[in-house]
């Protein structure tokens, strides 16, 4: 017995067969009557429409030993969930289609056009790295990351040497395919104020100052009350 998936000449449009992937449309999701099938008839589907993807008309062996052997299925099983799918009519027996309905696909429209590779390409587009703007300030989600991160840090200045050490890079480093991350990342790295340096004499002069100043304030206080 062949079988052909219903509407299989509409839905399915190739320039050569055994292509590496089939389109396997979201209105799927809407279509009550398929949703209602048992878990074994919804599982086996895509197999067989695998199977149809083979031949120029849609057509394929659907003897249950054939498909036993392609799946790797058992037979048991591949009988329970073909039945459901004869019965419900999504897939029909090719020897009672008229010879109209095993046409040439009719050409897709230009929105259809998009094969694997151009899918590819367009996610590889979508993260191609890039240098930083020349005007490039950090938004409100970078800016509350730095202070919530490194309060010890002025992100005006952060932002300043984060913008300037990039646009004067020339090497492939300047390019970023994530600038956020960038930002992040250098946020966490970056070094704190330093404490100017103070010599030993310094550091006695200051110390003192503070004894006399905090006995002073402290007789103050005791003068008040």
């Amino acid at each position: 017995m062949k079988l052909i998936p219903k509407n299989w000449s509409i839905f399915q449009h190739y320039k050569d067969r055994c292509p590496p992937w089939i389109k396997l449309h979201r209105d799927l999701l809407n279509d009550r009557v398929f949703m209602c099938l048992p878990i074994a008839s919804k599982a086996l589907a895509p197999l067989l429409w695998l199977l149809a993807s083979e031949s120029k008309t849609g057509e394929f062996d659907a003897s249950i030993e054939e498909l036993e052997f392609r799946l790797r299925i058992s037979a048991k099983d591949i009988q329970y969930g073909l039945n459901a799918l004869i019965d419900k009519g999504f897939f029909v027996d090719a020897s009672t289609m008229l010879a109209p309905c095993l046409h040439d696909a009719i050409p897709e429209t230009e929105g259809e056009k998009e094969t694997e590779k151009e899918t590819e390409s367009k996610k590889e587009k979508k993260q191609r790295a890039t240098r930083l703007p020349a005007d490039w300030m950090p938004n409100d989600d970078e800016v509350n990351y730095c202070k919530t991160k490194r309060p010890d840090l002025q992100w005006q200045q952060v932002a300043e040497n984060f913008r300037d050490y990039w646009i004067a890079q020339a090497d492939a480093r300047a390019k970023k395919t994530d600038w956020s991350a960038t930002w992040r990342t250098w946020v966490r790295n970056e070094k704190g104020l330093k404490k100017p340096y103070e010599s030993l004499k310094d550091q006695q002069n200051r110390q003192m100052a503070e004894n006399i100043f905090g006995s002073v304030r402290h007789d103050a206080i005791i003068d008040l009350n």
